[in-house]
């Protein structure tokens, strides 16, 4: 079992104990917006910029998780040719980079007691 699966499966399972403890909530977009705008709970957009630009929600805040690499150094083309050759082309996806500042600038905006609706496109953030 390789590093990143370990690293995944505990992942996981942690996942499985905040929602199994209540701590997280699976919403329907339909649920979110109705606790959105019936409750004081924020909503925090951490979908990247080329998903936002699709749709957004109004109201909400948008700290992306990962967004689109714009990088021009010797890393950032190395990944977006690695990128094009698994498939990036046939896909259109993006090569995508981690906020490395996702966790102050969340920090900065909300206070630890705020209730924070995560909103992403595939419940995979």
């Amino acid at each position: 079992e390789t590093r990143q699966a370990k690293e995944m499966a505990a992942a996981r399972r942690r996942w499985e104990t905040l929602i199994r403890e209540q701590k997280i909530k699976t919403l329907t977009p339909r649920e979110a917006g109705y606790t959105f705008k019936l409750t004081d709970k924020v909503l925090l957009d951490v979908r990247p910029s080329n998903e936002r630009q699709k749709a957004w929600v109004k109201g909400s805040t948008w700290i992306p998780v990962f967004d689109v690499d714009t990088s021009s150094d010797l890393n950032g083309l190395s990944k977006k040719a690695f990128n094009f050759m698994i498939g990036g082309w046939w896909s259109g996806s993006s090569t995508m980079s981690f906020n490395k500042n996702f966790v102050q600038q969340t920090e900065e905006k909300f206070s630890k007691d705020t209730d924070i609706i995560l909103v992403c496109q595939k419940g995979l953030r």
